[in-house]
Parts: C-alpha cells; sequence; structure tokens
C-alpha cells in the first residue's frame, strides 16, 4: 500500500507498531572534510523499514508523525541509537576516533527540554569528546520559541554537545538566529548550493555566508552537493565540509562501518569522490 492510499492516522497507528516491533533504522549520510576529501562525520537519518522491505524516509511519514505527536520517539530512537553506534565505532575502528555525529531535534523537544538532557547524557556514557555529537535545530523549530531553543542550545554547549543550524538561508529571519544563539555549525541549504553552477547570485550568497559563519567561529557544512563542480566550488568558498549524494547516500549502520574501513586503507579524496 502506497503513503497515497493511508491516512494520517492509519499511518500514524502503524508507527507505533514499527517503533515498537523495531522497524525504524538509523542510517547514516557522510559528510566530507573540504581541505582533503577525508570523512569527518555523519549525518544520522531514521528509515522505517515497510513489511515490503521498503525503507521509507521521513517524506512519508513526517507529516503523520507530526500530527500525531510521534517525532519526539523517532527522535529519541534516532538520537539513542546512533550515538550508541558512534561509540561502538570509536572502540573497534581507530580512524573513528576523530568522527563527528549530526542528529536532527524536533520542535517538540526544544520546548520540554527532555531530549537535550538525554543527549548530554548518552554523550558523557559514551565518551565522546566535546563537540563529537551535534545536534541540528532548523529555523521553524527555533521560531516556536527562541528563548526556549537559546537556553537548549546554551546547555547543550555546555555540556559538550554541538549545536548546528540547519537548512540555513531557507527562512526568512535566518541573520537574526545568529546573533541570538550560541551555535558551532552552519549547515548551508542545498536550495544555494545546488544552483551555484548556474546562478551567479546564489555563489556570492553562499560564499558570504561562509565568510559570515567564520567570522562568527562557526564550522560550515554545505550541504546538497550532486556533482564534481559544485564540490570544487564550495572547497574554493573555503566551506568546512560537504554533504550529498556525490560522497554518498545514507548508509546503513554496517554500510557506513564498510565505509570507515575502508577509508583507513585508501586515499579519502578518491574514495568519497
Amino acid at each position: 500500500m502506497s503513503r497515497t492510499d493511508l491516512s494520517d492516522a492509519a499511518l500514524a497507528a502503524e508507527l507505533d507498531v514499527a517503533l515498537a516491533s523495531g522497524a525504524f533504522e538509523a542510517v547514516f549520510q557522510p559528510i566530507a572534510r573540504m581541505s582533503d576529501g577525508a570523512l569527518a562525520g555523519f549525518e544520522a537519518l531514521a528509515r522505517w523499514r515497510r513489511p515490503d522491505g521498503e525503507l521509507w524516509g521521513p517524506d512519508r511519514f513526517l507529516r503523520a508523525a507530526t500530527v500525531h505527536d510521534k517525532l519526539r520517539t523517532i527522535s529519541r530512537f534516532v538520537l539513542t541509537r546512533s550515538v550508541e553506534q558512534l561509540a561502538r565505532w570509536r572502540v573497534s575502528t581507530p580512524s573513528a576516533q576523530a568522527l563527528f555525529l549530526s542528529v536532527n531535534i524536533s520542535g517538540a523537544d526544544l520546548e520540554q527540554g527532555d531530549l537535550v538532557t538525554e543527549a548530554l547524557l548518552l554523550s558523557e556514557a559514551a565518551r565522546l569528546p566535546a563537540g563529537a555529537l551535534k545536534l541540528e535545530l532548523t529555523e521553524h523549530q527555533i521560531l516556536k520559541d527562541p528563548d526556549a531553543a537559546a537556553r537548549a542550545c546554551t546547555r547543550l554547549r555546555d555540556g559538550g554537545v554541538a549545536v548546528a543550524l540547519d537548512d540555513f538561508g531557507a527562512g526568512f529571519a535566518s541573520l537574526a538566529w545568529l546573533a541570538r544563539l550560541p551555535a558551532d555549525t552552519l549547515k548551508i541549504d542545498r536550495s544555494f548550493v545546488a544552483a551555484i553552477p548556474r546562478n551567479v547570485r546564489a555563489e556570492k550568497i553562499v560564499r558570504a555566508l561562509i565568510l559570515l559563519a567564520h567570522d562568527l567561529d562557526m564550522d560550515v557544512i554545505c550541504e546538497g552537493v550532486e556533482t564534481h563542480e559544485v564540490r570544487e566550488r564550495v572547497r574554493d568558498l573555503n566551506s568546512d565540509y560537504a554533504q550529498g549524494h556525490l560522497f554518498a547516500p545514507p548508509l546503513t549502520a554496517a554500510g557506513a562501518e564498510a565505509l570507515i574501513l575502508t577509508l583507513a586503507s585508501a586515499d579519502p579524496l578518491v574514495s568519497l569522490a
């Protein structure tokens, strides 16, 4: 049965069963360091394995999860599973010691603050160094309660968990958040990054955002890098990191581990490109 054949209520009921039965998985999209092409970290993402084996991304279940208050449960699952996975990699694979992990959190988690506490406890239990875990916030989440977002960012950073502003530039008040929120990483929205080869204005905006972020002591991840040309351009613009299908699509935990092991004995620029 396709997404369009199911109501949000029916999907929400299936979500409960899927979360209880282990049908959700955390997948990991590689993030490349632009200075040398090495693997720098991963973004952890939620996937729902359907009974027929198909993996559904959030675009297939996000609305139902939002309407029926399932996002916080999904956020907790991805956060817990991915931090545990990073901890295992750090123990078993020396080359994983320097990797960071980015995880999206929902607006409800910011409002109630309990996931922030959980993230701090998980990072401590996994013995992650400061900055190894990043929590990503979008402008939409921040707009719900800017004061709560600022408090959450401060708590996270004080506890050694970094904060990334995701999809930056896609909203209406993005620059205002740079002045108000303590954050470590700026993720430039893919709509600007992908347009660089054909849109001079987009390239100038990306350049300006990178310069601004660096002036604020933030590092930069350019999202949506899908071609070699875009990779070279964002590298020339001094983006610290890049993410996109050019390097790899989201990988299962086993696939991500295989990539880590492969890059430990290969030229990372060739392997990731």
